[in-house]
């Protein structure tokens, strides 16, 4: 049987294009479906992002208070000892910040002072707080409910002085392991609701914090006329706000529209009131108040929110028509266009995880979108391989890794060394400045090499010094032991670098370094303008001395190690170590146990 050409043709042409237009329609509806559902995760996620941002700022802003009485305090024996001037410091804290209402300080007696700040005025007064007279920091205290370790936050309370409802953030002072006082700070919860008005004004989500599920902490609303508090009632219930969305929240259903991963965490739910239907997101938080959770949550009506895509699928019906005249130049624009999309995805990828060597900048197009786009990638770029010399790229990698925006400062165990050029002045003497720089950046980056290496952190060049750190982010368990091997490795490079040297003529490169493990502060430390992540506690300090300690014992040494008594238990026995005694390191009145670290060669 022989088929005729025409209908043929006909037949296979037209089953082609049915086939064709039926996989494309189905393949955008289901990719379209996925991009809207991205698109709007990632937008609730925003919102809930910005009021977590707030409620994570007031809290820290309450603990930078707490902290800076605390550093304050340290300096005296006993809280009555300077309770003058105690008072003027307490004063200028509540002055200066406005959401400050009052803040309480008391002896292991349970006697002290508190400043606050009376109704409508900006200026503080001040009372002593005797044994007898009632605040609710000594009820924390009596109950054991305070530690020196880390700060307590309480259940949100009406401050009837102020006429508003506040949150205390309690801690216990210890110095020398004994407590010398106890401290509570009170901050208004007003400025949360501020801005969540802040921010609908920039979408059409509205933001709230709830706390324990019933109970309105931050909203809109309160910014414009809050709800009348009261010591029974120090924050309004959710059908008291004039809100009737929060007023059904028990009422929400899941929903499937956006995927649950996009939302980090947080649920997507409907609900319906008075008729229209909202599409609601919440996120409980793992601070706590008291002993009840904190939930942040943020809503939208959902025909605004569904508007992209009503508009998808009429597109699909109006596309499917224009792809049976244009379905070879769509495959060859799609092609055109997809191509530097994937290479700019890729691109951005090696971007993420700090990769900026693997990246080739990306060619033109005859797009103007896509030409520009490629223009604009290209210049940051550039600007990021520039920006890459001023950043450690380990510790950005291991931030990444963590996943979080801010690192809080905490208190951890971890190693520290200090490095240092013996005789750096006379060594580049009759150098020209470019020189200096060289053999500098040479050298550093060779013990940089080391280090990272061995898992650590470089904190900081000074000059001819490297600072590093073993520990944090990353929580290593043989910080000591990854310590004493990077200063082995030092060792030995700087030995075979002093080998070429000598063949060039050149005066060879000693060094000292200072290994010491402890307790110290490590975070994000710095103003909102700058901040680096840093350690800071005395173990450092005793680290730079160990360093400077070489010129005592052993001046001549072309590689010296010394380590601390700390550091060698961590280190274990796998490591050569000579006893060089105790030492008085500088600033310190204990002595300090100090082992030599052999290397082999001395």
């Amino acid at each position: 049987m022989k088929l005729k050409i025409l209908p043929t043709f006909l037949i296979c042409l037209t089953v082609l294009i049915v086939a064709s237009v039926g996989a494309v329609i189905a393949i955008q509806q289901w990719s379209g479906k996925q991009l809207i559902s991205d698109l709007g995760g990632r937008i609730i996620a925003r919102n809930l992002e910005t009021i977590k941002f707030g409620f994570d700022t007031f809290i820290s802003d309450q603990r930078a208070q707490l902290m800076s009485i605390e550093r304050h305090l340290s300096r005296w024996p006993s809280v009555g000892n300077n309770t003058a001037e105690l008072f003027q410091f307490i004063k200028g804290i509540v002055t200066a910040e406005p959401n400050i209402s009052h803040i309480v300080v008391l002896d292991p007696q349970l006697q002290g002072i508190m400043v606050r700040r009376r109704r409508g005025a900006s200026e503080a007064v001040f009372r002593t707080v005797g044994q007898e007279q009632p605040v609710p920091l000594k009820r924390l205290i009596s109950e054991g409910h305070l530690h020196t370790s880390f700060p307590r936050l309480g259940a949100p309370v009406y401050d009837r002085l102020t006429d508003q409802t506040v949150i205390n953030m309690s801690q216990a002072v210890s110095k020398a392991g004994k407590i010398i006082a106890y401290i509570e700070v009170a901050a208004a919860v007003a400025p949360l609701s501020a801005m969540a008005e802040a921010t609908r004004g920039s979408s059409d989500s509205i933001v709230f914090v709830l706390f324990n599920e019933d109970y309105v902490f931050a909203h809109p609303l309160l910014a414009r006329s809050p709800v009348g508090l009261s010591e029974e009632s120090p924050l309004p219930r959710r059908d008291e706000i004039g809100d009737g969305v929060l007023s059904v929240l028990e009422t929400a259903l899941a929903s499937p529209l956006v995927k649950p991963q996009v939302l980090q965490g947080a649920s997507l739910q409907n609900l319906s009131w008075r008729g229209d239907p909202y599409l609601l997101s919440r996120l409980k938080l793992h601070t706590k108040l008291g002993d009840q959770e904190i939930t942040i949550g943020t809503y939208r009506r959902a025909r605004e929110a569904l508007v992209p895509l009503r508009a998808f699928y009429n597109s699909l019906w109006f596309g499917g028509g224009i792809l049976v005249l244009a379905l070879l130049a769509a495959m060859v624009l799609a092609r055109s266009i997809s191509r530097p999309i994937r290479r700019t995805s890729a691109a951005a990828k090696n971007v993420g995880r700090v990769e900026f060597e693997k990246i080739e900048p990306l060619g033109s197009s005859f797009i103007k979108e896509l030409h520009d786009l490629s223009l604009s990638f290209n210049s940051m770029l550039g600007g990021l391989r520039l920006f890459e010399r001023y950043v450690p790229r380990s510790l950005v990698k291991k931030l990444i890794a963590r996943g979080e925006e801010r690192i809080a400062s905490e208190e951890r165990v971890v190693t520290v060394m200090f490095t240092d050029i013996v005789g750096f002045t006379s060594l580049s003497e009759g150098m020209s400045a470019s020189a200096v720089a060289e053999f500098t950046n040479q050298h550093l980056t060779m013990l940089g090499e080391c280090v990272e290496a061995e898992g650590g952190t470089i904190d900081k060049y000074i000059g001819d010094s490297l600072m590093a750190f073993w520990g944090a982010p990353d929580d290593l368990k043989d910080h000591a032991q990854a310590a004493c091997r990077a200063a082995m490795a030092i060792a030995a490079e700087i030995r075979a670098d002093n080998a070429r040297r000598q063949e060039q003529g050149l005066a060879p490169v000693r060094i000292r370094v200072g290994i010491h493990t402890g307790p110290l502060i490590v975070g994000d430390i710095g103003s909102p303008n700058r901040i680096n992540y840093t350690i800071m506690g005395d173990t450092v300090n005793v680290a730079a001395r160990l360093e400077a300690l070489g010129k005592e014992v052993d001046p001549e040494a072309e590689v010296l190690i010394l380590i601390s008594g700390e550091t060698a238990k961590g280190a274990g026995r796998g490591f050569d170590l000579r006893e060089e005694g105790a030492h008085t390191v500088r600033g310190k009145t204990i002595a300090t146990s100090v082992f030599k670290l052999l290397t082999g060669n001395g």
